[in-house]
């Protein structure tokens, strides 16, 4: 076998490391969303003044975030599962903040994460009876209600993704 034949083998297998890597990487980000998505608490929103915010959920294509109640596990049950998420294309990084309670008063007391790095042309979009809308609530009859599909479509490494996630929540937060 010639020193040649060896190094090819070597790079082959380099490759073919990194993509997987990035392949796991990419596959835990989408893991994370989900979950978060599929655990989402429909309950009103509060801002960090403790005023209650128009919906249960915010998305905004224009600003690339989104903002809702989730249930996460805690490790003691004197703390509440329910905690808020807030994930936001900040540059070219898609982040995840999770908040320590559902209602904070703290804009910088949070745990942030790097989803997806060199990430491009994010678009957000959420479902309502059939009609995709670039902004959620997308009406005043929206607010008590979570998006029936919520999608993320974005560019890594000149490759196209689309994300579709069904929250399988179907009621209306009531008073």
């Amino acid at each position: 076998m010639s020193l040649l034949h060896i190094f090819r083998l070597y790079k082959c297998f380099a490759t073919t490391i990194i993509v997987l890597l990035f392949a796991r990487k990419l596959n835990f980000s989408s893991i994370t969303l989900k979950r978060d998505i599929r655990q989402i608490i429909n309950v009103p929103l509060r801002d960090f003044y403790g005023n209650q915010i128009n919906g249960t959920f915010i998305g905004n294509n224009t600003d690339n975030i989104m903002t809702f109640n989730t249930k996460i596990k805690s490790i003691s049950n004197d703390i509440s599962p329910i905690k808020r998420v807030e994930y936001q294309l900040d540059g070219n990084k898609f982040f995840r903040k999770q908040f320590y309670s559902s209602n904070p008063y703290d804009v910088d007391e949070n745990i942030k994460t790097v989803l997806i790095e060199d990430i491009s042309d994010l678009d957000l979009r959420f479902m309502y009876q059939g009609t995709w809308y670039e902004r959620w609530p997308s009406a005043p009859i929206t607010e008590r209600k979570i998006p029936t599909l919520i999608k993320l479509e974005f560019t890594k490494n000149n490759k196209d993704y689309v994300w579709i996630i069904e929250p399988n929540i179907d009621y209306e937060f009531k008073n």
